[in-house]
């Protein structure tokens, strides 16, 4: 007897609960006026080879492969029963330039905590290679080309909005940016008629809210030497180096309203919105596959900017290895060409934005 009144009292709880999460309702025209009223104004570097495109012709133009075994078309598989140990690549090349007039911005909705999260995320079939900047202690470089490094397939970039769910006023906003991301509140936002602002960085297409040059993976080192001098241990910082991975964003860019080109994909914690998702979303595969690449393919490129030994006085050091190691080891795990993951694995950015 107990214990059916325990569980009696569990499957309320439940029921109680689930309500509670879905109280939130809206109709799905008001809905998706409200996607299309925040959905931000992207400015594209006029230098990036590299779009927007869309998922159904990208998966039309790559292959779906488990291990080293090619399973076929991607588009012929259902997705949606595809474990994470599968990835896909890309069979037809004119895919990686994108096509910003077939292009989609993708969205995501969820309601939590009397707030609204949108989600729009930027699909694009290819990612570019990475732009180093150098200062060291002899020589500095604002520019390198780490050719193939940052290069991969399949790039997912996206933004998250807060809005309260009474006015559906914009509280806050994260910006992805790489493996991390920033959340900025309202003011900190520029807007055109009603539309925040967001720029694509060059290649890789980290989301920032101002033009210019920023730096992502920064390292900042210094090389010290320790000699005995008359008993007395004495150290001096002999070389540094700093730098970090250039995020180039275009104030001239190319302007794409991705309100033009919103298609919602999910909803979750919402009553009154009849939506089927794609198979696709619920890939948990990689959208590209694995290009490991050897540090020795940009190392050449920077070692005339690292003497093979550096002194002041007799304090000595060799940093030309030990330099090569420290930006080996700044350079995030995708920009050696790991196919990232969907919309499905990623998460709200919930906690980001309070």
């Amino acid at each position: 007897m107990q214990k059916k009144f325990l569980l009696l009292v569990i499957f309320s709880l439940f029921i109680f609960q689930t309500k509670c999460v879905l109280s939130f309702s809206i109709k799905s025209d008001k809905l998706n006026e409200i996607i299309k009223e925040n959905a931000p104004i992207v400015y594209l570097h006029s230098n990036d080879h590299y779009r927007p495109g869309n998922v159904d012709d990208y998966l039309k133009a790559t292959d779906l492969y488990k291990g080293s075994k090619n399973l076929g078309t991607a588009s012929e598989h259902d997705l949606k029963k595809i474990d994470k140990h599968h990835r896909l690549k890309i069979n037809n090349t004119h895919i990686i330039r994108g096509n910003i007039e077939k292009s989609k911005t993708y969205v995501r909705v969820k309601h939590e905590h009397k707030s609204l999260y949108i989600q729009y995320f930027f699909f694009y079939p290819y990612n570019g290679a990475g732009v180093l900047k150098l200062h060291t202690s002899v020589k500095s470089s604002s520019k390198i080309d780490l050719h193939p490094f940052g290069e991969h397939q399949g790039d997912w970039e996206h933004i998250t909005i807060r809005l309260n769910d009474k006015d559906f006023d914009i509280e806050h906003i994260y910006l992805s940016q790489h493996s991390s991301g920033k959340s900025l509140s309202k003011d900190d936002m520029t807007f055109e008629h009603g539309h925040p602002v967001i720029y694509s960085s060059r290649h890789g297409h980290a989301i920032y809210h101002d033009h210019g040059s920023h730096l992502s993976s920064t390292f900042h080192k210094h090389f010290k030497k320790c000699i005995n001098v008359y008993f007395t241990k004495k150290c001096k910082s002999v070389f540094t180096v700093r730098g970090g991975l250039r995020n180039d964003c275009d104030e001239n860019g190319i302007k794409y309203d991705s309100s033009e080109h919103c298609s919602l994909i999910a909803v979750e914690n919402i009553s009154g919105i009849k939506l089927s998702s794609p198979n696709w979303y619920y890939f948990k595969g990689r959208w590209g596959p694995d290009n490991e690449v050897s540090c020795d393919e940009f190392a050449s490129r920077i070692l005339h900017f690292i003497p093979k030994e550096t002194c002041i006085l007799k304090w000595c050091v060799n940093p030309r290895k030990e330099v090569i190691k420290v930006i080996k080891n700044a350079i995030p795990d995708k920009a050696y060409g790991n196919g990232p993951t969907g919309p499905i694995e990623k998460g709200w950015d919930v906690k980001k934005l309070k």
